[in-house]
């Protein structure tokens, strides 16, 4: 199933989300792809970040590589994180945190826009993770 929407098109992928296509290229290609579902379909990016709680180092958390985060930035007590699959890796610190008894003081959590990973894509990752 395909709508048209002026020179780009979406089209539903398995899971639900719409995979953005520009109509004017032959071969239709995803504009925007980054990590991976938990079926293995590519999901949009997300950031997190957060203030470790006091007494804890990033060491003392869950491995995070298993939670989907594919990036990952410690200045200071923020810890900044990028991740192909926002809700486990969310779910599983705040899991985390809770067995604790610690709170995620400055907890963001967000999807990344088109235009950011468009400007990632285009630039590398430098400077990324810092919004």
């Amino acid at each position: 199933m395909r709508t048209d929407d002026g020179p780009h098109s979406r089209r539903p992928r398995r899971d639900g989300s719409l995979e953005h296509m520009d109509t004017g290229v032959e071969a239709a290609r995803p504009i925007v792809t980054s990590g991976r579902g938990a079926d293995g379909v590519a999901g949009p990016p997300a950031r997190m970040s957060f203030d470790l709680p006091h007494g804890y180092f990033l060491g003392d958390m869950p491995p995070l590589a298993p939670l989907g985060v594919t990036w990952q930035e410690e200045a200071g007590r923020t810890v900044r994180l990028e991740t192909g699959d926002l809700q486990r890796t969310a779910t599983a610190l705040l899991s985390w945190a809770r067995e604790e008894g610690v709170e995620l003081r400055a907890l963001e959590a967000r999807s990344v826009t088109p235009e950011e990973a468009f400007s990632r894509s285009a630039q590398g990752r430098e400077g990324w993770g810092r919004g």
